[in-house]
């Protein structure tokens, strides 16, 4: 395999050897353990793994017990390596044996064994996402094959991601409990579930398939973690197995036994049957793992000869230790080890630091946006006032799957640095990952490469250009190649490998030619047989390992994108060289296809969070402490969330039945699994716990946060303290750019005192001599003066406008002439059907049949491929009922009018405007005015008089007076008048028609008389002088709420960077 350039190592240190702890008379009993099988039950803050270290240490230095007879067992990486890292500290030497696995390690080893014991290849475990992928493949072929074993109402959710990710969970917990196919398809046919049945062969069938790839690829069986426990378990069904693991394993020690699945706690059964001691560490009120097969009840139904408690909480403040006590009285079962209590050296009488006894803040506020806002100022000003480093606090909520935008945004204008973890990504949705994906696309299939994936590949971290640049990019091929197609499409022929126009920008040039020289390696490499290869060779062309290692090192928010990118990376190498091994011939297309849809693990690495909050599902947080913590979004149905737990497969019910349960969790049930979860993430509190919610119309704040604060009460909700009276200065944002808006805002306000108003310029005045930028008045928005006083178009040269900008002009030039610099939004569906309709009207002008019309709508409407089917019909409809409308108006007008033409082009000189001698010029004698455009349909009276029509397709008719008033059919009747279309020179009028009803509405025009024509010469004269002006004038009116350009209208609150 290639390797990088350079590599550098960080290790961590061990650190040095530690001392044995001052243990407590619960703690030595355990330590000092005589019996066979022992329950520990360890609260939170306890002591529990400290414990299970001093009865380790020990074992091996007191009672002479080899290390390599000694297994400890705990659940996640995170666990197992802090666990084996204390040990190791502990007893100030490293063992030849791993004392510490996870229960999935443990179960690896034994089946990896037995395989080199049989001299077949090593076992492979399944990485979730690949396991996920299998499961999306079988159901797609059966979704394309009738429904395969599913039953017709189950057909329609096959495709769905939601629907084989609660499959691959059911099969997950069927293995965990030693359910088969087999045993699947009995309970079905038994209880009339024919999902159950169908689950059943599909489990079948699954495992049909990853037997088969296994064959083909000539690597070891591929397991994932719920199978490789059952592997490990049916290893150990052997007498010779079984005897020598236990023979090898004398003494087991389970950290978080409260979390087994019922497997697990067979595999930990089989192996403690001929132990010398096993001891179990839990606590029941933490089980909150039901939904993937653990048992809450395993702790309490194992079979012991003593159980001990540890009741004193060295972690938990007084004040949180208080008010979690009241949450774990509501909790069911037995409940001595809930009695915790503070150390004496901790207790209210001992403290002289309050600080030291801890807080406890229960708030609810009007709307989650104040929610949010409280949340980012209590922290930071925790960070600010009270030294508290951002690594030592966290927000917890009930699931990051939804509701983070406002915590998000909150913290972010606070400057509160958050890691949002625990969360599950799709792997290609990483800015680098997708962006190599894209590469190896195009390079397999070069048609791929449209000006849509152009412009993506330039803004992606490969080419790094912002949308600026882009526009600049395109501007500049478009004037190199005029009329060789769309600006994109002219950068994805670049790509491709056209000549680079020598018009583009020299900065741009750059990362220009390094994409295009990434589109060639990948196009070059499309071939090869191994994605690995490719993949390594496009990481090494686009350079991005030094910026992402450096953004890493210099931390952040920045950072951590970064260090999320490497990791994301990583995990693509990781899946390269995995098919690379499985199938060394897949070649690139079957690798991108594989990457698709494949997930980032969701656990973050909490040792590197020194530098911002975590942000993390309650879930997530088990095993974790900070200083403070806060429980946010508590909010009745959703903390508890109590509804039923049902499903389309019922898989629940099944592994209930399976165990001779009553089908199904009782709400009293479900309330203590959310108690426990909740429970758990109080209790991560070291000093400060604070919990929130929302009270409002829609959300009531959740029963827990009244256990917590230890009232039955409802709760108030927290007002705003500027409408209650108090003094913005009274929770003044801690942040310099709080600091900074509220001083200029002093500075500006007529009602500031002066005095105030002084004071605060005198502090704008020491922060912009120390480079704070904002400060200074040179840096506020609309106090600039203008970047040039030219006029946007050159003396003497001709002023182009057309008829439709005059109206727009008058109503308000700031947006017309925006808008015709590039400010206009892209055309809407409405807009594109009124295209249309207008090539409709000149058909019948020409003659083109009906039939051939409705054929080229269909034409239209097939090419329409993003419209839903229901609005695809809808524009049918409306197309048809037009047409209709159009037929009826040329049957009722044309005789006794004579047709002159449609899509008339209008080219007029506008004369130029006659004065009293001596009075000053108008603006626009320095131009000429050339008044342009096309009339939609000119016909002739029989007087000789020309008629204006304008087609309009809007449904919003206006009244008789607006038509009356209307300057595009004005400045045509002008025209006429002018003489544009010779050799008729009297209007006869003019008329809106409008088709959108299905019958025609005709608003009139009347005629123009000479003075008329006079003056709405002036008022096309008045709208030229606006394009020809250095200064634009914002007018209010009617469509001021769906402008395009609202955010540089100074009229606007979006725009009020542009006020002085």
């Amino acid at each position: 395999m290639p390797a990088l350039s350079s590599v550098s190592y960080r290790f961590r240190p061990a650190g040095a050897p530690t001392g044995p702890l001052a243990l407590t008379d619960e703690q030595r009993r355990v330590t000092g353990n005589a019996v066979r099988r022992l329950r520990v039950l360890a609260g939170p803050g306890t002591g529990k793994t400290a414990t299970l270290v001093e009865a380790v240490a020990d074992r091996i230095q007191h009672r002479g017990v080899p290390p390599e007879q000694i297994l400890v067992l705990t659940f996640s990486r995170r666990a197992a390596a802090e666990l084996s890292g204390r040990i190791t500290r502990r007893l100030g030497l490293t063992t030849r044996t791993t004392l510490v696995r996870t229960l999935h390690s443990y179960a690896y080893s034994v089946v990896r064994a037995q395989a080199a014991a049989h001299g077949e290849p090593s076992p492979r475990l399944l990485a979730a996402g690949e396991s996920d992928r299998m499961v999306r493949e079988l159901l797609a072929g059966h979704a394309t094959d009738a429904g395969g074993p599913w039953s017709p109402d189950l057909a329609g959710a096959l495709p769905s991601p939601t629907f084989a990710a609660e499959l691959r969970e059911v099969l997950l917990r069927a293995a965990g409990q030693g359910i088969g196919p087999k045993r699947m398809m009995e309970l079905g046919r038994r209880h009339k579930k024919p999902e159950w049945v169908a689950a059943g062969k599909f489990a079948r069938e699954y495992q049909q398939v990853s037997d088969l790839r296994q064959g083909i690829s000539g690597f070891g069986v591929a397991l994932d973690q719920a199978e490789l426990t059952a592997a490990a378990l049916g290893a150990l069904g052997r007498d010779d197995v079984l005897a020598a693991e236990q023979r090898r394993v004398r003494r087991i020690f389970v950290d978080e036994y409260q979390d087994v699945d019922p497997a697990q706690a067979a595999l930990i059964g089989l192996l403690s049957g001929a132990a010398d001691e096993l001891v179990v560490f839990g606590d029941p009120d933490q089980s909150i793992y039901a939904f993937r097969g653990a048992e809450p009840t395993a702790l309490r139904d194992i079979e012991v000869d003593d159980t001990v408690a540890l009741t004193v909480s060295r972690r938990l403040a007084p004040a949180v230790l208080s008010a979690t006590r009241r949450i774990a009285a509501l909790l069911p079962g037995p409940g001595a080890h809930r009695l915790l209590r503070v150390p004496p050296a901790r207790s209210v009488s001992s403290v002289d630091d309050a600080a030291e006894l801890g807080t406890v803040d229960v708030a609810v506020f009007p709307t989650a946006a104040r929610e949010a806002a409280y949340i980012a100022d209590h922290l930071r000003r925790r960070h600010l006032l009270d030294g508290i480093g951002w690594g030592a606090m966290a927000i917890l909520v009930r699931s990051t799957g939804s509701g983070l935008t406002a915590l998000s945004r909150a913290c972010a204008v606070a400057g509160v640095p958050l890691l949002v973890g625990g969360r599950t990504e799709t792997l290609s949705a990483e800015p680098v990952v997708a962006s190599l994906l894209t590469l190896l696309e195009c390079g397999v299939d070069p048609a791929l490469l449209t000006g849509e994936f152009a412009l993506d590949l330039l803004a992606s971290p490969l080419g790094d250009v912002d949308a600026l640049g882009l526009r600049r990019l395109r501007r500049a091929l478009r004037a190199a190649r005029p009329g060789q197609g769309s600006s994109a499409d002219l950068l994805a022929a670049v790509l491709a490998g056209a000549p680079v126009p020598d018009s583009v920008p020299r900065d741009l040039r750059p990362p220009l030619l390094r994409v295009r020289e990434l589109v060639a390696i990948a196009r070059d490499g499309a071939d090869s047989p191994s994605a690995e290869q490719l993949l390594w060779a496009l990481w090494r062309s686009c350079r991005l390992e030094e910026h992402l290692v450096a953004a890493v090192d210099r931390g952040g928010s920045g950072g951590q994108r970064a260090d999320r990118a490497l990791d994301a990376v990583l995990g693509l190498f990781a899946m390269a060289s995995d098919l690379t091994d499985r199938l060394p011939l897949a070649g690139v297309a079957a690798f991108t296809a594989e990457v698709r849809g494949h997930q980032l693990p969701g656990e973050q690495d909490v040792a590197r969070t020194g530098d911002a909050v975590a942000l993390m599902s309650a879930h997530a947080a088990k095993g974790l402490e900070w200083d403070v913590v806060v429980v946010a979004g508590v909010q009745e149905g959703s903390w508890p969330d109590l509804r039923g737990r049902g499903s389309l497969l019922g898989g629940q019910e099944m592994l209930d039945l399976a165990s001779d349960l009553p089908a199904g969790i009782p709400v009293a049930g479900v309330l203590a699994e959310e108690r426990r979860l909740f429970y758990v993430a109080a209790t991560r509190a070291r000093l400060t716990l604070v919990c929130t919610g929302v009270l409002n119309q829609d959300l009531a704040p959740s029963r827990f946060l009244q256990e917590v604060a230890g009232t039955e009460e409802e709760l108030t909700v927290e007002q705003d303290p500027a409408a209650s009276g108090g003094s913005r200065a009274d929770r003044r944002g801690l942040h310099l750019t709080d600091l900074v808006a509220d001083l200029r805002r002093a500075v500006t306000d007529p009602l500031t005192p002066a005095a105030d108003a002084s004071a605060a310029a005198a502090h704008l005045a020491q922060l912009a001599a120390a480079g704070i930028s904002g400060a200074h008045p040179d840096d506020w928005y609309g106090l600039a003066p203008r970047s040039t006083e030219a006029p946007p178009i050159a003396p003497g040269a001709e002023i182009r406008v057309s008829p439709s900008a005059i109206e727009s002009l008058n109503t308000c030039a700031l947006r017309a002439v925006l808008e015709r610099r590039g400010g206009r939004t892209e055309p809407g569906q409405a807009q594109i059907e009124g295209i249309v309709v207008h090539a409709m009207a000149h058909g019948l002008a020409i003659g083109v049949p009906e039939t051939d019309l409705r054929e080229e709508i269909e034409t239209f409407l097939a090419g329409q491929d993003r419209l839903p089917p229901w609005q695809l019909e809808r524009t049918r409809r409306g197309l048809l009922s037009m047409l209709t409308a159009a037929q009826a108006w040329v049957r009722d007008n044309h005789p006794p009018r004579t047709l002159v033409g449609s899509e008339v082009e209008l080219d007029l000189l506008v004369p130029a405007p006659e004065h009293e001698p001596g009075a000053p010029a108008a603006d626009t004698e320095e131009h000429q005015v050339r008044l342009t455009g096309r009339v939609d349909w000119l016909s002739e009276k029989p007087d000789g008089t020309l008629v204006v029509t304008d087609f309009k397709t809007g449904g919003t008719v206006p009244t008789k007076a607006q038509a009356q008033a209307n300057p595009q059919l004005a400045s045509y009747q002008a025209a006429i008048a002018m003489g544009a279309f010779p050799p008729a020179t009297r209007p006869g009028g003019a008329e809106l028609v409008y088709l959108r009803s299905g019958s025609p509405k005709v608003l009139q025009q009347n005629e123009l008389t000479a003075t008329d024509t006079t003056v709405w010469l002036g008022t096309i004269r008045t709208a030229a002088a606006q394009l020809a002006s250095a200064g634009a004038l914002a007018q209010e009116n009617s469509r001021c709420e769906r402008c395009p350009v609202r955010t540089s209208c100074p009229l606007q609150s979006e725009g009020r960077q542009v006020r002085g």
